[in-house]
């Protein structure tokens, strides 16, 4: 490779970068779209890397499966709940692997998220890193926590921050529930704040927390702070699907999340309605696609 194509390569590579770790199941919608009108080049130089992972392994159907899938995915199949049929366990963690143009591109990131649930609060970890070539040319560790108070309607975030190498770019929101005020971004401009809001991070659990949801066909709005700002999403109910993944084949609800860009998630009936696959389109079409690897979860009830 020549000197020219090696520094174009570098160029196009780092413009990736911010979009996995706005995307890898943090919902970063802004982020990632201020950066996607910089990255046309990048299509091209990802299409020539070898696909990794490409030979999936033999996947058995949902029905009859095994105990000993059972035990790898992370316990049991959720029983009904004082809160919510579909209540979380206690503590657990999903990790995922982020690919590039759909589930059989290039593996750009890793992520996972982990959740700890008490009486009457939660906390919520996602990690996501860059790997393959991007990790390569810029190692990025992106970190994004939610915490907030439960109850029988689900999530109600009180903060949420985000961190890039640990460094604060004052991507944050604070939820003033009280006053009905949000705080949201590095000024800290204040706006009202709507019933039912959610952050990047809460979204993806309270989707699933949410009674009948498979029988909104009509879709509804619902507010998301993303650390930089506070807009309405319109969510659309796709359907019942059934959807391969690393853990298996997995009946799921499609749910659309729609504002300038395009998040899709895949939330497993069988399993808490958990995300296990989440994909992300820009505005101008460029895809990712992140497919569970691993759940993992305790049977404890919430303290």
């Amino acid at each position: 490779m020549n000197p020219i194509t090696r520094a174009a390569t570098h160029c196009r590579t780092r413009i990736c970068l911010c979009f996995v770790s706005a995307m890898i199941l943090s919902f970063s919608f802004s982020a990632v779209a201020q950066e996607s009108e910089r990255g046309d080049g990048l299509k091209n130089e990802l299409r020539s890397e070898p696909k990794s992972g490409q030979k999936k392994e033999q996947k058995e159907e949902q029905k009859g499966e095994p105990e000993r899938q059972e035990h790898e995915q992370g316990g049991q199949r959720p029983s009904s709940h004082p809160l919510h049929p579909h209540h979380l366990p206690a503590q657990g963690k999903i990790e995922y692997t982020t690919h590039y143009g759909g589930e059989n591109g290039p593996v750009i990131g890793n992520s996972e998220n982990a959740w700890t649930l008490r009486a009457t609060s939660y906390r919520i970890v996602s990690t996501s890193q860059t790997a393959g070539l991007a990790a390569m040319f810029k190692p990025l560790t992106v970190e994004q926590v939610s915490e907030g108070t439960l109850s029988a309607q689900g999530l109600r975030p009180e903060r949420f921050s985000i961190r890039h190498n640990g460094a604060d770019k004052g991507e944050n929101a604070l939820f003033d529930w009280s006053r009905n005020i949000i705080r949201v971004g590095p000024e800290n401009g204040e706006e009202p704040l709507v019933a039912g809001a959610q952050d990047l991070v809460s979204l993806q659990y309270q989707l699933g927390w949410m009674e009948h949801l498979e029988a909104k066909a009509q879709g509804f709005e619902l507010a998301v702070a993303t650390g930089k700002k506070f807009n309405r999403y319109k969510i659309g109910i796709a359907g019942i699907e059934s959807t391969d993944t690393p853990i298996g084949r997995l009946r799921t609800l499609h749910v659309r999340a729609v504002d300038d860009d395009t998040t899709e998630l895949w939330l497993a009936l069988d399993r808490y309605m958990l995300p296990v696959k989440v994909r992300f389109i820009d505005r101008k079409g460029t895809r990712f696609e992140s497919l569970a690897r691993k759940i993992e979860f305790s049977d404890a009830s919430p303290e």
